[in-house]
């Protein structure tokens, strides 16, 4: 009997020792998160996308926002009525952009997760929504304080409904792999599922991940 507890003893201290769990992805062990921005913000985020000046980053703003608007009163020249009841049966209110940052983390299993996301610049006039543009690019990175590792995106889109902006629904994703190093004398016996073994350093075991896709789905209605 003692020589029982002790091989439980020496297996549960490996699997402590590991630093890692090895329960099956959970599907829906997900998170979003929807970040209002103020317009300095957002345009102190639209200027570092694109390399330019905050003053620049302003100018180009407003042209895109005198593009828009002519289109859409030729779309929907009812929103721009200065009295009365706009298409969709509300008074009407000014139109105005609205700024968000929306990110959706995934967990690959209990102890590796990332997380997908992106800028949205959206035009709101009473209950009438459209999401103008997408700023900068969709971005896709690990998420802090769970594990030690990398995760190393591959690629990453957005999809706009219809195929173009503007539009009332947009799908952002990207796809990547978790990349972690493990001392050889911490995963004697023990599996890393989803993992493979890529490289050997000395004492150190290099485990790369299947790849996994994160997607998430914004619907303005």
């Amino acid at each position: 009997m003692k020589k029982f507890f002790s091989l439980l003893l020496i297996l549960i201290m490996l699997i402590t020792m590991s630093g890692f769990s090895f329960a099956e992805p959970n599907k829906n062990n997900e998170e979003t998160v929807v970040k209002k921005l103020t317009y300095n913000e957002y345009i102190e985020k639209l200027a570092n996308s694109l390399g330019v000046s905050v003053n620049e980053a302003i100018k180009i703003d407003q042209k895109e926002n005198e593009k828009y608007e002519k289109e859409l009163k030729r779309r929907f020249p009812k929103l721009f009525n200065k009295v009365g009841i706009n298409i969709y049966g509300v008074t009407r209110d000014d139109g105005h952009y609205t700024y968000y940052t929306i990110t959706k983390t995934k967990w690959y299993n209990s102890d590796f997760a990332a997380y997908v996301g992106a800028t949205f610049k959206i035009y709101v006039n009473g209950s009438f929504r459209e999401f103008v543009s997408i700023k900068g690019k969709v971005f896709s990175e690990r998420k802090e304080g769970v594990g030690n590792y990398d995760w190393n995106p591959l690629n990453s889109w957005d999809d706009p409904k219809g195929g173009k902006y503007p539009t009332t629904s947009v799908t952002i994703g990207a796809t990547g792999t978790f990349r972690t190093e493990i001392k050889r004398s911490q995963t004697v016996g023990i599996d890393f599922a989803g993992f493979s073994l890529q490289q050997t350093i000395g004492d150190t075991l290099i485990y790369i991940s299947k790849p996994m896709t994160i997607t998430y789905t914004y619907n303005l209605y």
